[in-house]
This record gives C-alpha cells, structure tokens and sequence, in this order.
C-alpha cells in the first residue's frame, strides 16, 4: 500500500491582509463618512423625513389659523344685527371677538333703555373679556345698568368695588366714583358728595370726571340749605375742601343722571 503524504499545514485566509508600510494610507474622512452612512443612513433618513413632516405640518397649521382668524372677523363685521352678534358668538364662543360681539349686545340694550337687559349682557361679557383690557368696562357698564334698573343697593356696592379697586384702571375707578358721588348728590348726602369728589381727584386729576365732580360738589353745596340761627352745627361734618379742577360750566337746573357712555368700538 502506498503511503499517504500529510497534510500539508493551512497557509491561513490572506485575503484581508493588508500590508502596513511606509506607502500605506489611513481612511480618510470620506471613508469614515461613507462606512458612517452604510451603517446609520435608513435611521438618518428617516429622522430626517419625520422633522420635514413637522416642519410642513406646522406650516400648514399657521396658514389655517390665518386663514380662520380672517374668516371669523370677516364674520363679525358682517354681524350688524342683534341676532347676527348672536349667531356669531354661538360660532365663536372661545374667540376674543366673541366678548366685543356681546359688549355690543350690551350697549345697544342699554342705549335702549332695557336695563335689565342690559346688566344681563354686560355680566356675560365681563366673563368673555375677563383678562382684557375692555374688561372694566363691561364691569361698570354691569354696575350702572344695575343701578338704571331699580336696584340701587346692589348697584351702589358693585360701583364702590369699582371705586376701591387698585387693580383698575384709574379712568374706570374715577367713573365708578362719579356716579357714587352722582347717587349721593340726588339722595342730598352732601357729605358724601365732599368724599366721593376728594376720591376722584386722588384717583386722578386729569380725569373729565374730576371737572365734573368739582361742579356737583359746587351745585350739591350751593344747593344745600343754610341751618337756621341758633341751630347747633354737627361737628363730624366735614368743610368742603377745594378740589383742583378747571372751572366748571354754568349749572344747569338739575343734579345729573347717572353718566355711562358707551365708548367707540
């Protein structure tokens, strides 16, 4: 039998050998990127794509919102009538131009002499607005139409709320003041006249109601009867002290009602 040579040992895989010497070159950044890509590029990818996607998105959702906001206020222009504001604020609830709808309602219920009406709306428009600046004023316009429907109580304390209130606009605070200092002057309560007019000029001077406040404390005092001789003077009544106002108008015949104008819109 003929002898079987060995094995001749394995030479090893030489395939991936690579010969380092003084002629070999490193990868360079470009193959770290390329080996960096075939590793991560589907994951690279697809992040890429769902930031895009949001990008778009919201995009799309600003342009909706502008195209909704126009339509809503092409809506309350539109609105004229009381059942129009209506309608509109049904639609719109949560939009701010729904209060301004029912801040109208309110004035022309009030311009129209249904005060009652005109409270109702203004309470509804206070809790649209709460937060804006019109929002004082549907809280007075509130409180006056209160006090045009009977219930002089309930009115008086919501108006000294108004009044006290450091958080108010002055203007407001002074309007407020006024008509307390107008309720006082028809019920002949001078003295209060004196402390409402002193308010308004401390709340501010510069206010129409400060003028108007120095000439019904003028009228109020002039009108107020002189105590007869020998009658004793109380001596918890105040001297009326001068308020600091240009000087007022000729009175007319009678103490003023009550005073809220609707401002423009």
């Amino acid at each position: 039998m003929p002898a079987i040579p060995p094995k001749p040992k394995p030479a090893g895989d030489n395939r991936n050998l690579v010969t380092v010497d003084a002629n070999y070159a490193a990868p360079g950044l470009e193959d770290h990127l390329r080996l960096f890509w075939e590793k991560n590029g589907r994951a690279l990818f697809t992040v890429i794509l769902a930031i895009a996607v949001i990008i778009v998105g919201r995009g799309f959702y600003r342009l909706s919102l502008e195209h909704r906001a126009e339509a809503v206020q092409a809506d309350y222009g539109a609105a004229t009538t009381d059942s129009q504001l209506k309608d509109f604020i049904a639609a719109n609830p949560a939009d701010p131009l729904a209060g301004l709808a029912q801040l109208r309602l309110a004035d022309g219920a009030y311009t129209a002499g249904n005060f009652a009406e005109a409270q109702s709306a203004y309470t509804k428009a206070l809790l649209l607005l709460t937060g804006t600046a019109l929002a004082p004023r549907a809280q007075l316009g509130a409180a006056v139409a209160q006090l045009q429907a009977g219930q002089a109580d309930a009115a008086t304390t919501a108006l000294k709320a108004i009044a006290d209130s450091s958080t108010l606009p002055k203007a407001t605070r002074a309007e407020a003041a006024y008509d307390l200092a107008a309720i006082a002057a028809a019920a002949g309560r001078t003295n209060d006249v004196i402390r409402l007019t002193l308010q308004i000029a401390t709340i501010d001077p510069g206010s129409p109601f400060a003028s108007r406040g120095s000439e019904l404390l003028m009228r109020t005092t002039t009108a107020a009867p002189t105590p007869a001789a020998g009658a004793p003077v109380s001596s918890s009544a105040p001297t009326p002290a001068p308020v600091s106002a240009p000087t007022p108008p000729a009175p007319s015949n009678s103490l003023p009602a009550v005073v809220f104008p609707a401002p423009a819109h």
